[in-house]
């Protein structure tokens, strides 16, 4: 995982961090449950990259 704001966590305890860590998963792990359960298309995009046009052209294809 990267943060687009690394300097807040500096002052993080580890704790506080693996706890942060957690609640991410287990929110990503929720909505991919509930865009499974959907019945609305829907994509998972990562956007680590920040591609943006990639990012678009994957959208305008999905929905094709």
């Amino acid at each position: 995982m990267q943060s687009r704001n690394p300097h807040e966590w500096r002052s993080k305890s580890e704790n506080e961090v693996r706890k942060s860590a957690e609640e991410f998963i287990q929110t990503q792990s929720e909505l991919r449950k509930q865009s499974n359960l959907s019945i609305l298309p829907t994509i998972e995009i990562n956007t680590d990259q920040k591609d943006w046009i990639a990012y678009a052209n994957q959208i305008m294809d999905f929905i094709g």
